[in-house]
């Protein structure tokens, strides 16, 4: 495992380079198991169960099941296929797998992230979910 700082394109910011057991998307959001598990997962925040904060973000490429890639711990990313509604709109984690709203999701809710434009955003998840 690996953390590094980067700056000047649309994935910069403190990333850590990992190893998944599983799929996972470009730009999804991601957790760790409380137990400590070092492979991450995508996860939601439709039930009490799924209650793993929101730790990281994967760039452009995802990640491969079995392979190792970044995910962004803190900064900026810019997706040409968001399209939030405003600048400094908060993004809380999604009722689905690995997405993020502009919305809370429900009584159990995290922000991971403010809107800096219509395609790019600050991630910056809390560490603590709210109700």
């Amino acid at each position: 495992m690996s953390m590094r700082i980067e700056s000047g394109g649309t994935f910069d910011g403190l990333k850590m380079v990992v190893r998944s057991d599983e799929d996972i998307s470009a730009y999804s959001t991601v957790t760790w198991d409380l137990l400590g598990v070092s492979e991450p997962s995508v996860e939601d925040s439709s039930t009490a169960e799924n209650k793993n904060p929101c730790v990281g973000i994967t760039g452009p490429g995802g990640i491969a099941s079995g392979r190792q890639g970044e995910i962004l711990l803190y900064g900026v990313i810019e997706n040409r296929a968001w399209s939030w509604s405003a600048p400094q709109i908060p993004l809380y984690l999604s009722a689905v797998d690995g997405q993020m709203g502009e919305a809370p999701a429900g009584p159990w809710h995290q922000q991971v992230a403010t809107t800096i434009t219509t395609t790019k955003i600050l991630f910056d998840p809390m560490s603590v979910w709210e109700i």
